[in-house]
């Protein structure tokens, strides 16, 4: 075959590969930490690029598209890199939403709970989170992992080799469809934190109606232990709700990136 029989359009080919896959690695949750060693990142990204390549050297579509790319201006040939890493990263940047609804309830939960004093370094991102938001991110990434939604990652990148082969662009960016995604994740995020934010501004009700039936409280110096203290047992209690809620964000974030490949 032209792939296989001519070095050139292979290693076009695999620098396409590699730049799809690059940037879908690069912004995935887990995958996409600044933590992980980047030795594992180039690792990984050459393991997956050397499969796909492997899958689709063969696709005519594929042949065809990088023949005309290498055939044409090298200006040409950038443009083609440059969209085949903007595809991956719009992929990457879709799975990423799987986590920000528990980073957005963790944030409001922290806030109420009066724990935005202090912050920490986020597992998944450059961001700093309190500690609340770090508790809820470690309940996602544990039910990711248990419920195999990780295996969807490579899924989703081997359907859009199908969707759209090398050199074949992405056009129209399915721009309303990402901003609907993050839409509805911040309306996921406020649905998970509403049971434990309704107990925190009905203690909030209870210690300013203390305060002022009895004035001789110093309601200052234990009112952040109550609240800390109300929104623990608080949120040990909506712990199973909290689980069930993003088993149904996973499954509405994973219709959502099947919504955006079938574009």
């Amino acid at each position: 075959m032209s792939s296989v029989n001519d070095p050139h359009l292979l290693v076009l080919s695999f620098m396409l590969i590699v730049g799809r896959v690059g940037a879908f690695v690069a912004t995935i949750p887990l995958f996409g930490d600044r933590r992980l060693p980047n030795q594992v990142k180039i690792g990984l990204v050459l393991a997956l690029s050397t499969l796909w390549l492997v899958q689709n050297g063969e696709n005519p579509t594929t042949i065809t598209a990088v023949r005309t790319i290498a055939t044409s201006h090298w200006l040409a040939y950038v443009v083609a890199l440059i969209s085949e890493m903007l595809m991956g990263a719009v992929l990457g940047f879709a799975f990423s939403l799987f986590l920000l609804p528990l980073r957005i309830a963790g944030a409001y939960i922290g806030q109420e709970m009066g724990l935005t004093f202090a912050t920490l370094a986020s597992p998944t991102s450059a961001e700093s989170t309190n500690v609340v938001s770090q508790f809820m991110e470690a309940v996602g990434i544990l039910l990711l992992l248990s419920l195999d939604v990780h295996h969807l990652f490579l899924a989703a990148m081997d359907l859009s080799f199908q969707r759209w082969p090398l050199g074949a662009g992405w056009a129209p960016l399915p721009t309303s469809a990402l901003i609907h995604g993050v839409d509805r994740s911040h309306h996921l995020g406020l649905l998970i934190a509403a049971p434990v934010g309704v107990c925190l501004f009905i203690t909030m009700i209870a210690l300013l109606l203390l305060a002022r039936t009895v004035p001789q409280l110093n309601l200052f110096s234990i009112g952040l232990a109550i609240r800390i203290a109300a929104g623990f047992c608080a949120l040990l209690l909506f712990l199973p709700e909290v689980v069930s809620v993003t088993q149904g964000v996973y499954a509405d974030m994973t219709g959502f990136v099947y919504l955006l490949l079938a574009m």
